[in-house]
């Protein structure tokens, strides 16, 4: 019988398939790998957002703080005015002797 042309192709093809499969880890050895550091990342994740909604909480009430320390002078006269009544009906005067 004679050799195709491809006999020398098939044999080196054969040869080098063996050498990679040696080196290289099987797929699920890959794709394990990939799922625990995937579940790894998703909590780290989790966690980034959890924290980051506490930071913008603070923020902003550290904002607010400032805002009403800034303007308090404008809106405390309005909170803090006590009651005047014209005709002073429930005040009695009381005179004090030394």
């Amino acid at each position: 019988m004679e050799k195709d042309q491809a006999e020398n192709l098939r044999t080196k093809a054969a040869d080098l398939s063996g050498l990679q499969m040696s080196t290289l880890p099987s797929r699920s050895e890959v794709h394990g790998k990939k799922s625990v550091k995937r579940k790894k990342e998703d909590h780290q994740k989790q966690r980034k957002v959890s924290m980051f909604w506490l930071t913008r909480l603070l923020l902003f009430s550290f904002v607010l703080l400032i805002v009403l320390t800034v303007t308090y002078k404008y809106w405390s006269q309005k909170v803090s005015t006590p009651v005047h009544s014209e005709n002073k009906k429930g005040v009695e005067q009381v005179e004090i002797e030394r």
